[in-house]
């Protein structure tokens, strides 16, 4: 049976930081879809393309992100990805109903599905599904700390080192495993705790427990 891979796009797949403000209104965000080419942003790595490509193919690959839809698709078509990837955008990762759908529209079993993000709330995300993790170092919204924190399955710093998960999810040799610390971390680093930011959510990793989505 073929394996499922769910990737975040920001930070993780593409550099994006300058996107940013515009994402902030509804204005921006629509600039920064229909603008895209405007915006820097980079591929982290060919590999990368090359692995979205390969199981697209196959459909067997998803793009989970809290961006919306129109910006995430403007961005991977500049970047050279397939046109017609399954995108689940504004998905309020790490908990949101898109995040249950994503897993419930491959047909894939859980066991055979991996999460690839840079976040702490991406690797919550698969804690939320029960499905393993991956967390890329090389991303810029969370530290290697934070990723730690989060208990990912494994915590990866060039892209490449990709293709040895990928071979040893195919043969079984990882699954998920449950949170050993779930009530000692806290999603947001503690300098922003009192941030005056409206869309700063303070929200403990220990408040979200992998639940049953198949209801």
């Amino acid at each position: 049976m073929s394996i499922h891979l769910i990737f975040d796009l920001d930070e993780t797949l593409v550099d994006s930081r300058d996107r940013i403000p515009y994402l902030k209104t509804v204005g921006g965000r629509r600039f920064a879809a229909e603008n895209i080419n405007s915006i820097s942003t980079e591929l982290y790595s060919k590999f990368l393309l090359d692995v979205v490509t390969r199981y697209h193919e196959k459909e067997s690959v998803s793009i989970l992100t809290n961006s919306p839809e129109g910006y995430a698709a403007a961005l991977l078509r500049k970047h050279g990805f397939p046109s017609d990837l399954p995108i689940y955008g504004s998905a309020e990762k790490p908990c949101g109903e898109k995040v249950k759908k994503v897993v419930k529209n491959s047909r894939v079993p859980v066991e055979k599905t991996l999460l690839i993000g840079d976040s702490a709330k991406d690797i919550l995300t698969a804690h939320e599904i029960y499905v393993p993790s991956v967390g890329t170092a090389w991303g810029h919204e969370s530290t290697r700390y934070q990723l730690e924190r989060s208990e990912p399955n494994v915590i990866i710093s060039d892209p490449e080192e990709l293709e040895d998960v990928l071979i040893a999810l195919e043969r079984g040799r990882i699954t998920y495993e449950g949170r050993k610390d779930p009530d000692n971390y806290l999603y947001l680093p503690e300098e922003e705790y009192n941030s005056p930011d409206p869309d700063v959510q303070h929200r403990s990793l220990g408040d979200y427990h992998p639940k049953d989505f198949s209801k």
